[in-house]
């Protein structure tokens, strides 16, 4: 994301949902190389609960790879974790 040219990431009507004024850049979820979604995790003591937030239309198949990710990161870290796909 701190390339010159953006554009081969996010496109630029997406810019102002990924990028702060501040030049933080939210973590974000790639499909094919450009910016799909965007992601946080709220963290408990039992568990992790991924909250994701789709930019532009995900198929069925991007969302259950996006959840078979999420599975894993959870798997590695040993955590119990959910899944929340948030309305965009």
């Amino acid at each position: 994301m701190g390339y010159s040219g953006r554009a081969r990431f996010v496109d630029r009507s997406l810019t102002h949902e990924v990028v702060h004024r501040n030049g933080d850049i939210l973590p974000v979820v790639l499909l094919d190389g450009q910016v799909a979604a965007t992601w946080r995790v709220l963290r408990r003591p039992d568990r992790w609960d991924f909250r994701i937030k789709p930019l532009v239309g995900l198929s069925r198949t991007a969302i259950g790879r996006g959840e078979d990710e999420t599975a894993r990161v959870a798997d590695n870290l040993a955590v119990v974790s959910d899944v929340l796909w948030l309305n965009s």
